[in-house]
């Protein structure tokens, strides 16, 4: 076993909010338990998946380390749980990795190539790290969001376009509104890669216009399973080996909170949009 001290965990505010808020559907807690999880998703639970901290068990004294864990200020870890990241690489940068695995994950799902048109409805944690690889990759991609908080955030990308056409778009939104955007501005036979969990929520969508006359598709995209035409190559290990070298490249602003201050500023940080990625310091 190791002994990890805490730095930094982040929270990933969509995920986390269905959690708080008991809208886990009950047939899926087993699928939705996280490593090192203590209670139930019927609350009270400890919850949480990304946490950099230092190694304090001799061997490794001072690396910083990724694990999968819910937020908690020291951690005693599987050996095999860790992963030590590259000297010189921040702490506070690397609590996205778990959330870039979603994005790469989706991005993997959408089959997106060269010349493609693409745009991002949402711009969260997910929808900016989505955004921010499409654009490593040399894709053109248009950013939706209605926050105007969201949209102080954007670099790089035209905003809310009047545009459609689109070979694939990602919602990333967390809303119906979002997806049925998704379908209206994609393009004939268009990819909808549909990133947003809704819980126990239920959604509306219109299929009477342009779904089904021009063949779209929508996609779904989960992060705990390497896409099929990958898995006989990738694994997990492959997989965040890589999303270490991309986070690097990736600069988002981050709002900090204090792990003592989390008791009161917890539930705010879920429902505020005036921030794009949150994480916790300890």
């Amino acid at each position: 076993m190791v002994t990890v001290k805490s730095v930094y965990s982040g929270i990933s505010t969509g995920t986390e909010r269905l959690v708080f808020s008991g809208s886990v559907p009950v047939e899926l807690y087993t699928q939705m338990k996280v490593p090192y999880q203590r209670g139930s998703f019927a609350l009270p639970i400890k919850y949480g998946y990304s946490l950099v901290g230092e190694v304090v068990d001799g061997e490794n004294d001072g690396r910083y380390a990724h694990v999968m864990h819910p937020h908690q200020d020291m951690a005693v870890i599987r050996r095999e749980d860790i992963t030590l990241l590259p000297k010189g690489m921040g702490a506070r940068e690397a609590v996205m990795i778990s959330n870039l695995e979603t994005a790469l994950t989706g991005i993997w799902d959408s089959k997106i190539s060269i010349g493609d048109r693409a745009a991002v409805i949402g711009y969260g944690a997910i929808g900016a790290l989505v955004t921010s690889v499409l654009k490593l990759m040399n894709i053109e991609v248009d950013v939706y969001e209605e926050s105007q908080d969201r949209v102080s955030f954007i670099r790089g990308c035209r905003v809310n376009p009047d545009d459609n056409g689109y070979d694939v778009v990602f919602n990333c939104s967390s809303s119906g509104r979002g997806l049925q955007k998704a379908i209206e501005i994609s393009g004939y036979e268009g990819r909808i890669v549909e990133l947003s969990w809704y819980g126990t929520k239920d959604i509306n969508l219109n299929l009477g216009g342009s779904f089904h006359t021009q063949r779209k598709q929508i996609i779904a995209s989960q992060v705990s399973n390497i896409p099929s035409d990958r898995s006989g190559r990738w694994d997990h290990k492959r997989r965040k080996e890589v999303c270490i070298a991309l986070i690097q490249k990736i600069h988002l602003p981050m709002h900090e909170v204090s792990f003592h201050e989390l008791d009161t500023e917890y539930g705010e940080i879920l429902e505020s949009k005036a921030h794009l990625i949150s994480v916790v310091k300890y």
